[in-house]
């Protein structure tokens, strides 16, 4: 078992990649996500997507434009948000 830090941290960003979520990139978010022991959500108009789920990613069907959340919880949470973020936005736009 790990320790908490008892916080939670998230990040807000727009989605530039010109087909959204789309199978590779998902299964890129996964494995980056995989990584991390804190929880890791991915949230879209209220629907909540677990992070280090390729299934969940593509469920929340996110497109070119359409704004996310990406939440974590645990005790590498910063690190996590701060990488899937990175990773998300340093995509070409026609990747």
């Amino acid at each position: 078992m790990f320790e908490m830090e008892g916080k939670m941290v998230e990040k807000s960003i727009i989605i530039k990649l010109r087909f959204g979520l789309h199978l590779r990139v998902a299964g890129l978010i996964a494995k980056e996500a995989r990584k991390y022991q804190s929880d890791i959500l991915i949230i879209k108009n209220g629907i909540v997507g677990q992070a280090k789920s390729l299934i969940s990613i593509l469920f929340l069907t996110v497109a070119y434009g359409e704004k996310i959340i990406i939440r974590a919880e645990g005790p590498d949470e910063r690190e996590a948000v701060k990488n899937l973020a990175k990773l998300i936005c340093d995509l070409p736009e026609d990747f």
